[in-house]
């Protein structure tokens, strides 16, 4: 619902969001996903113990499949070496 008397400072905001909301989206995307509560409930406790921002947690867990599978595909290469 829009204020019907938009303060100056609004209108800016409208503006530049109209302009720039096709660069924003192309730009950025967004995972949308659930989790049991109970495991999101220590999630959160645990970042903001720690004071992690949730996206960290996304690079976090990237980083170490990353190694995970480079480290299988290593094996798997040694393995086929081996057996020449």
């Amino acid at each position: 619902m829009k204020n019907p008397n938009p303060t100056p400072m609004q209108l800016i905001r409208r503006k530049y969001e109209e302009l720039h909301k096709q660069e924003r989206l192309e730009r950025t995307k967004q995972f949308n996903t659930r989790i049991p509560t109970e495991i999101y409930n220590e999630i959160n406790a645990f970042l903001q113990e720690n004071h992690i921002k949730k996206v960290d947690v996304i690079y976090a867990g990237y980083s170490a499949l990353l190694e995970l599978f480079e480290d299988k595909e290593d094996q798997t290469e040694d393995t086929t070496n081996n057996n020449r």
